[in-house]
């Protein structure tokens, strides 16, 4: 059956205006997260470690958005290999993403709920080794990109972006909805839940301090833009799969066209992790205040502090 991957003038309109806005946003978030993270703090902890892979796979995610702005057009058999290596990138860093907040949940929830076998469990080393599997691994999956496209060579066209990227393939559907998504959230849920709980009852007992309260927001605001984000297009990729949605053209289009839509919600916690996870930090809060300071400031920088006052 012949049916278009396109999708509408309305949901391309939608990614024209979400994607350019998380582009440029995200570029200078990551850009002084990584500046204060790398060329600032003179000591690196495991959050540190986890926050600066974080800072660096969202802004190679990003780097893919301008090939997702033009991916309504159809890619010649010449741009084959310029779309595998748009799409891996943006489907590595993700899930890349997706695992190192999940590392920094359990982070947090070890730090927290067992401050005495902290110790022995988090180290800088074990975070950067951590880090370093949890590329290796998802670079090793990118793999069933690239033999997508490679199946698709002997085509006259393809949609980068476009078409449904786990078609009728349950082997890479289910782990990837599984294992990429659902376990993560459970995890990211698990331990908030738990570090909020804790961070009550401590509230509780030091009758109640403001940065207690702050942290309480934070925790409870990184979990809910976790879900926000993440949740809807792995509904997509899950409903794309199914025979129901398969077998009608008209259905596979609004499939497709709400995985459009997901994707672009999903992107736009490129730029929310600086809130929930850069700078928050006491540390680079301070960075930032002491540039304050100096004659020459940047604007971005002034209104970034004032999230950590």
């Amino acid at each position: 059956m012949n049916c278009s991957g396109e999708v509408n003038e309305l949901v391309q309109l939608f990614q024209l205006v979400v994607y350019i806005p998380i582009f440029i946003i995200g570029l200078i978030i990551n850009a002084l997260a990584l500046w204060a993270f790398c060329w600032k703090l003179r000591k690196w902890t495991e959050t540190t470690i986890y926050v600066i892979n974080l800072a660096v796979s969202d802004t190679v995610l990003l780097f893919s958005l301008p090939f997702k702005i033009f991916s309504s057009k159809k890619w010649t058999r010449n741009s084959i290999p310029l779309c595998i290596f748009a799409e891996s990138l943006y489907f590595v860093n993700m899930y890349a993403s997706i695992f190192i907040i999940t590392c920094i949940s359990v982070d947090r929830y070890i730090a927290i709920k067992h401050p005495f076998r902290a110790k022995a469990l988090r180290s800088p080393k074990k975070a950067a080794a951590l880090c370093a599997t949890i590329w290796i691994i998802i670079c090793s999956c990118s793999v069933f990109i690239y033999q997508k496209y490679i199946h698709q060579l002997s085509k006259e066209k393809i949609d980068c972006f476009q078409q449904v990227s786990f078609e009728d393939d349950i082997y890479a559907t289910v782990p990837l909805c599984i294992v990429g998504f659902m376990i993560p959230l459970i995890i990211v849920t698990f331990c908030s839940v738990q570090i909020i709980q804790a961070l009550r009852q401590s509230k509780m007992t030091n009758s109640g301090e403001l940065t207690t309260t702050k942290t309480l927001r934070i925790i409870a605001t990184s979990a809910i833009i976790f879900a926000i984000c993440f949740t809807p297009v792995h509904i997509g990729y899950f409903l794309q799969w199914l025979p129901t949605f398969n077998e009608d053209c008209s259905r596979r289009q609004y499939v497709n066209s709400f995985l459009q839509v997901s994707t672009c919600i999903a992107n736009i916690n490129c730029c929310l992790d600086g809130f929930g996870y850069y700078f928050v930090s006491t540390e680079v809060c301070e960075i930032f205040k002491l540039q304050l300071k100096k004659p020459k400031n940047l604007i971005a920088t002034s209104n970034i502090v004032t999230i950590c006052t």
